[in-house]
């Protein structure tokens, strides 16, 4: 629900653990009560500009940044990162790079095009194999495959995993997400990547022109926040 806004100014204080927001000299704080701080000044500006660009009304639904720092921030630490990575992985399985159609001979032939060449690199990138099923109970990867991948996954701070969850829950795919997080490929590419069968689909019988439009730009709006707050979460420069 929008609010109106209750304050002028928007500005950035460098305290120690980080870069503080705060509307009219007040700390900007998350749902949970604290303090939002952020741990780069990259972030820090891109939170603060969400809030300076507001207009007479607060719409939470376009700030996605501060979104996801109210999630960095209130998430208990260690055990639910540990939680929040196997979540992540268990994507892999069912992931929509990896889950193949049978017929038509049209719509194989689209996936090995467009599909092929990420799974491709993700093979090379992580040195492995990914397997491909035609069955929805998902894919078997070896343990070698997700060891791999999770040993990567497992890396990231509170920060940078929220960017990845966000991105992996909106593509459906990991696979695509860490293409985007490794920048190999584009928002624009990835949303296509992501919604191959609906395209397929949607050229075959056609669809309701401003319903799609909305659906594609709002999943381009969020992949590319994500990919955003994911890239200003890498620039990691805490201040002690």
């Amino acid at each position: 629900t929008d609010i109106k806004r209750f304050y002028k100014n928007v500005t950035i204080e460098t305290i120690q653990g980080g870069f503080l927001i705060k509307l009219d000299s007040k700390p900007l704080k998350t749902r949970n009560g604290q303090q939002l701080i952020v741990p780069n000044e990259l972030l820090a500006v891109a939170v603060a500009t969400e809030w300076a660009v507001q207009g007479k009304k607060i719409a939470p639904h376009n700030m996605p940044l501060t979104v996801m720092c109210n999630g960095a921030l209130d998430r208990p630490r260690n055990d639910n990162l540990r939680v929040e990575t196997a979540q992540i992985m268990e994507y892999l399985a069912t992931d929509t790079i990896c889950i193949r159609a049978t017929e038509p001979n049209d719509l194989v032939a689209v996936q090995n095009h467009y599909w092929n060449p990420l799974l491709d690199w993700m093979n090379d990138r992580f040195q492995v194999r990914l397997s491909c099923s035609t069955s929805f109970t998902g894919a078997d990867h070896s343990p070698a495959v997700k060891n791999a991948i999770q040993d990567e996954v497992s890396r990231l701070d509170a920060w940078s995993l929220t960017g990845l969850t966000v991105l992996v829950e909106s593509l459906k795919s990991l696979v695509i997400a860490l293409a985007v997080t490794n920048r190999h490929i584009t928002i624009d590419e990835a949303v296509d990547l992501a919604r191959l069968e609906v395209n397929y689909q949607t050229a075959k019988w056609g669809n309701v022109e401003w319903a799609h439009d909305l659906e594609v730009s709002e999943l381009k709006s969020k992949t590319a926040a994500a990919a955003i707050f994911y890239q200003c979460s890498q620039n990691v420069t805490v201040i002690d």
